[in-house]
């Protein structure tokens, strides 16, 4: 039976999906974003068997919804990891610069809508009844150390709230990452 993975990865185009690279034994992917100017963000210690996916580069469903409550935006990125440690589904919007909290909100519960349908089709057109259940959510807005004024980069540390819903998601101010600095 194929795994949550292999079947995501069969059932995105893959032009949708973002390849990851091998640098010194370990994967990283370069997210990138243009709005007006082109800014990164270097993530590195991804799982091997990570998919990156750009979850806004299909049509916005407008053509359906109304979108007055924001249900037509998505995230820049969903990242879906099943490693031996955690299985993990992270939802990544980039702003150039700071953004309107309930915008980017809007954007990450976007983004796990669209994870939402791709759970629905794995389950009925691949049959696979768990498919992508038991995963841990994460919420994430990266804003480039470059566009914006001097200040920490902010981490969770223990004492702070977990970022698994949208409205408490995690506010990372730099350009280079670990994936572990995500969950």
């Amino acid at each position: 039976m194929l795994k949550d993975i292999e079947i995501l990865d069969e059932m995105l185009r893959d032009d949708v999906k973002i390849p990851l690279k091998e640098r010194d034994g370990w994967r990283e992917v370069k997210l990138s974003e243009e709005q007006g100017k082109k800014y990164f963000v270097s993530l590195t210690g991804l799982p091997c068997n990570a998919v990156v996916i750009k979850a806004d580069a299909f049509s916005s469903p407008s053509a359906v919804f109304r979108g007055e409550k924001g249900e037509c935006k998505r995230a820049d990125f969903v990242i879906v990891a099943d490693d031996v440690k955690q299985k993990v589904i992270i939802f990544v919007e980039m702003k150039a610069k700071k953004g309107s909290r309930s915008k980017i909100i809007q954007q990450l519960q976007g983004a796990y809508c669209f994870v939402t349908y791709c759970r629905e089709i794995g389950k009925s057109f691949w049959g696979k009844e768990n498919f992508l259940d038991g995963y841990d959510y994460r919420y994430v807005s990266i804003t480039p150390e470059y566009n914006i004024r001097a200040q920490p980069t902010r981490y969770r540390r223990s004492d702070e709230v977990l970022h698994d819903q949208a409205g408490s998601m995690l506010k990372i101010h730099d350009n280079y990452l670990r994936f572990s600095d995500l969950i």
